[in-house]
């Protein structure tokens, strides 16, 4: 029900009490990646700039921190000789590192810093030089990012032939 009302409030706009709604379902872990995009989108373009900062921050905490706690996982599966759920450890550290969700946040936390940060000409330019962006190292290949949005989490009621299908869903991955 907290999905619905999550997706009605985006659709006409009310994002503040959608980001409460969304907060509400406590999402934790994999979750800010499989569900995040419920909120991403929509929390920045309404202006909700301290919200949108938080929630970026959250969701890169995440993120950055997904590495160290797979490592901690992938050595205890070792001293327990579970071997294979070590390659399931692996993949899984893989595919959240290669998040499309994680690229575009990563992203739009930039812009975000840049558009709430400064105020000045010459603060955006040392804020771009201490952000050490590289075009060249730093653009997100995003052919070969993963999409892991769970689609299946929220229950359609659009009509058949706008529902959500298993053909769309592949389609999107």
């Amino acid at each position: 029900l907290r999905f619905l009302l999550i997706k009605f409030y985006n659709h006409i706009g009310a994002v503040g009490p959608s980001q409460v709604a969304h907060a509400g379902l406590e999402l934790k872990h994999i979750q800010l990646d499989s569900l995040g995009y419920l909120i991403s989108r929509h929390i920045a373009s309404c202006g909700h700039f301290n919200e949108t900062a938080k929630y970026f921050r959250n969701t890169l905490r995440f993120f950055h921190g997904n590495y160290k706690d797979t490592i901690d996982h992938i050595i205890s599966a070792y001293r327990c000789g579970s071997f294979d759920k070590i390659r399931e450890f692996i993949k899984l550290r893989d595919r959240l590192s290669a998040s499309q969700h994680f690229a575009s946040i990563s992203v739009e936390q930039k812009l975000l810093d840049l558009l709430t940060e400064t105020q000045l000409h010459g603060q955006t330019v040392q804020m771009m030089s201490c952000l050490e962006i590289d075009i060249d190292k730093h653009t997100p290949d995003w052919s070969g990012l993963t999409d892991n949005r769970d689609f299946k989490a929220i229950h359609s009621w659009d009509p058949n032939e706008r529902a959500l299908n298993d053909e769309l869903i592949s389609e999107s991955f």
